[in-house]
């Protein structure tokens, strides 16, 4: 290396050039310190005769177009290239100046694109031997269209030529927009994600966040005093009067939850934002420059900077929280670093939801649970239902619905381990960490105040959802019906449940599921025994209960109301099987909107008691625990009365004594009906209640039901009046049908022994109002046929000649009816002849002897 370039080494002419080779470099290959091409290194040094001789960017140009234009494969770099060969092309008459500063200019283009080394001013400067140079041929060829600097990323740009001015229109877009809202433009374009409170989220166990939202002058107001969620409302100040504003008034004006921070690069953001908004209504509205493909290109470039920079800039004032003024309350806050502003949010939120319990699964506590969650959930709080008397609920192994139980319920000693080894459940009993190691007591507390205020008239736990979602709770949507069946489980001795109004003994099942989904149908109330009269509780708990303690409200509607519910639907919907007055206890049991009304007023009034404008002392009462008990008695042995009575009914109808005993009844039918079957077809009426008759599987109670549920074509226990009278009447036509099928099978049998041929047996009957029934039963064989065949085709035929079938019926009924009692008759003549007969040889026998 020559001295003078040694010596070189370190200014800075000497690294601009050693940059500009280097960005070059990976993208065509390398300008190398040994080629000796036209225009290459050694070429270009040769030429270099002193100190303060530059290589400039026009040779590495030159040494690229001449040496290696096949090297360009990269489609876009080619592209590049082509416009600067063609600006020089189209350039024409024009000094050498003018063609070297094109040439570097359009050589810093190529590798700004890849590099980021773009042609600033200041590069531009040096790309020529004078600055006196550079400004003149940068003069010209800004005049003759084939250079332009872009002011939006400060740099010279290779022009193809167009006839649209980009500038131009960007201006009077800006114009034309005025004084746009700048706070709701930003964040319709800007939704900025929450920023987590890391601390605060790992020691409660719950994830919160603080929402960034945009604010200024204009639109502050607009914004909800308080929102669900905390915010950082971001204030954009524009002005010293936008400053005194947000001293004076936006400071103070949103909730404990929000954070307000001032920043006065309002301005800024705005030209920024001016920029884009401009830009895409220019993208909109222009349409020439849709058809000008330079244009389009010049357009992309600029609003993919502008894009670049609003997004920025808007992302810088979160990721630089040291550059904003922070306040809390109206309080100024020291904030510097992210970390700082970690540390706020997180000492904000422990005080704003200092009430909020403390609960480490993710699975559940969330406003939002997923179905694998809210199905745990399910199974939940149905265990808490069943099986609050054993530890962990009875659950096995370690199920979703397990995890969820330890962190909320097990780790907040709301279900514990009585003296006597059962489980139950119960509130925390202070706000100390040994009651409480969970922080549920605040809640708690409040919704216990609120079923305080129920005693004289119910309300529903949906009326806390709001409060309770909101500081100082913040209770999360998936923990609240878990919650709630804590706290009902948990008081259950002294709350009455309503279900659409209407009272209900106790959570079941159904219910709670229910509860679980539609948790506005339900409402509750507390009550105490305080204040009401206790002659009527002395006589209920004297009815009900044998130690002669006396007992609470809903320690007599329970067990009453869990008694009636529990009844067969045939003793909730008979008339026939109960006394007027059994029935109407039932009845306001099952209709009763309040167990105070009940117990005070509707019952004693059923049994028979006006208590009104009485003093409801013990001569009032006297009696009624008697009354009720025979009321209660009378209802639980409704059912089996019925299934009684059906007992004897069917014993009659069969032809055996009303009182036999059921499992001889079955002994009876079986021995008398059997092979009956095969003497009908009738499947689906006779022959099925032949074959249920003599059925041998199962116990006597299982054959009888399957009987019952026969005959009233629907199971015992859910009939009513209507389904018992078409069951008796069944039984009855059954029971006549049998008759007619036994005398068959005697005939059938009698007529077997006597003839050897086949045969066939007929019964033959005739019913007339206001006469007696005939029914007689012939067998007609072989023989038989071929006598009566003439007779049969001559009676056929007069009745065909009558001119219709109704004629030819009514006329064969007469005639069976008067050949049936002609042939009775005859028959009672000879039976009485005989035995006439029979009396006189009996008699000649006794004078002989």
């Amino acid at each position: 290396m020559p001295d003078w370039l040694q010596r070189m080494k370190y200014n800075s002419e000497y690294q601009y050039i050693l940059m500009l080779l280097e960005s070059v470099k990976p993208r065509v290959y390398g300008w190398t310190l040994g080629s000796r091409e036209a225009h290459g290194f050694q070429d270009a040094l040769s030429r270099c005769e002193r100190i303060g001789d530059w290589i400039y960017p026009w040779e590495i140009y030159e040494y690229f177009i001449l040496n290696q234009p096949a090297a360009l494969s990269d489609h876009f770099t080619h592209r590049r290239w082509a416009e600067v060969v063609t600006a020089i092309e189209r350039l024409g008459d024009a000094t050498e100046d003018e063609v070297n500063l094109l040439k570097a200019i359009g050589l810093l283009n190529i590798i700004g694109v890849h590099g980021n080394f773009k042609a600033s001013k200041e590069l531009v400067m040096l790309s020529l031997p004078t600055k006196r140079c550079v400004e003149k041929a940068l003069k010209g060829l800004i005049q003759k269209s084939v250079v332009q600097y872009r002011k939006f990323s400060s740099e010279y740009r290779v022009w193809q030529g167009s006839d649209f001015d980009l500038e131009e229109h960007v201006r009077e877009e800006i114009s034309k927009l005025g004084a746009f809202n700048l706070a709701e433009q930003l964040n319709t374009r800007h939704a900025l994600l929450p920023i987590v409170a890391r601390r605060y989220t790992i020691d409660s166990g719950t994830l919160r966040y603080f929402v960034p939202v945009f604010a200024d002058a204009s639109s502050y107001e607009k914004l909800e005093v308080k929102s669900r969620d905390a915010r950082i409302i971001i204030y954009l100040a524009e002005s010293s009067d936008d400053e005194v504003l947000f001293a004076e008034k936006v400071v103070s004006h949103f909730s404990e939850l929000d954070i307000v921070v001032l920043c006065r690069n309002g301005d800024q953001l705005r030209e920024i934002l001016a920029e884009s908004l401009a830009l895409e209504e220019i993208q909109r509205g222009a349409q020439s420059l849709h058809t000008d493909p330079v244009a389009q290109r010049e357009f992309s470039d600029r609003y993919a900077a502008a894009s670049t920079k609003e997004d920025g800039q808007v992302s810088y004032l979160i990721e630089e929280p040291g550059l904003g003024q922070w306040f809390y309350g109206a309080k100024p806050l020291e904030i510097t670093n992210k970390r700082a502003l970690q540390e706020v949010l997180s000492s904000v939120l422990k005080k704003v939801y200092r009430l909020s319990p403390k609960i480490f699964n993710e699975l559940i506590n969330r406003d939002k649970p997923s179905s694998q969650a809210n199905a745990a959930k399910n199974k939940l709080v149905v265990a808490m239902l069943n099986n609050g008397n054993e530890e962990d609920l009875g659950f096995d192994k370690f199920p979703p619905e397990k995890a969820i139980y330890r962190a909320m319920l097990r780790k907040a000693n709301i279900h514990v381990e009585g003296g006597n080894g059962n489980w139950y459940f119960k509130g925390p009993a202070s706000n100390k960490k040994a009651d409480d190691p969970c922080n549920f007591y605040g809640v708690w507390s409040r919704i216990d105040r609120l079923l305080n205020t129920t005693e004289k008239s119910q309300k529903s736990l949906v009326e806390l959802n709001r409060e309770l979602l909101a500081p100082p709770y913040g209770v999360k949507e998936g923990v609240l019906p878990i919650l709630y069946v804590a706290v009902i489980i948990a008081n259950q001795d002294e709350l009455a449940i309503y279900e659409n109004r209407v009272f209900k003994p106790r959570f079941t099942e159904e219910m709670i599921e229910h509860f679980v989904k539609r948790p506005d149908e339900f409402t509750f109330q507390r009550f105490r025994i305080a204040g009401l009269n206790s002659s009527i509780f002395k006589e209920y708990s004297k009815a009900l209960f044998k130690d002669g303690k006396t007992r609470d409200l809903l320690g007599i509607a329970k067990p009453i109301a869990n008694f009636v519910c529990s009844l067969p639907e045939y003793t909730l919907k008979t008339s026939r099987g109960l006394s007027k007055r059994s029935q109407a206890v039932r009845d306001v049991f099952r209709h009763s909107k309040s167990p105070v009304t009940l117990l005070v007023e509707e019952v004693p009034k059923a049994l028979g008691y006006d208590l009104k404008g009485k003093d409801q002392g013990d001569l009032a009462v006297a009696g009624l625990s008697q009354d009720l008990t025979e009321t209660l008695r009378e209802l639980k042995y409704c059912f089996s009365e019925l299934k009684d009575e059906m007992r004897k009914l069917c014993a009659q109808a069969l032809h055996f004594d009303k009182e036999i005993s059921l499992e001889e009844l079955r002994k009876s039918v079986y021995g008398r009906y059997i092979g009956l079957e095969d003497y009908t077809i009738d499947r689906d009426g006779q022959r099925a209640f032949i074959l249920r008759l003599i059925q041998k599987e199962g116990c006597d109670e299982a054959w009888f039901d399957g009987l019952l549920t026969f005959l009233g074509r629907k199971s015992i226990d859910k009939w009513s009046d209507n389904d018992r009278d078409a069951a008796e009447y069944r039984l009855t036509e059954f029971s006549r049908k049998l008759n007619d099928l036994e005398k068959l099978r005697v005939h059938y049998q009698e007529v077997g022994n006597k003839v050897d041929s086949e045969f066939e047996v007929y019964l033959i009957r005739s019913v007339k109002k206001g006469a007696s029934d005939y029914d007689e039963v012939v067998a007609v064989d072989s023989k038989r046929h071929a006598i009566i065949k003439s007779a049969k085709r001559e009676i056929t035929e007069r009745l065909e000649e009558l001119g219709g079938q109704e004629l030819g019926l009514a006329a064969l009924a007469e005639v069976v009816d008067e050949f049936l009692a002609k042939y009775r008759e005859s028959n009672k003549q000879q039976l009485k002849a005989t035995k006439l007969k029979a009396k006189k040889t009996v008699k000649g026998r006794n004078e002989m002897a």
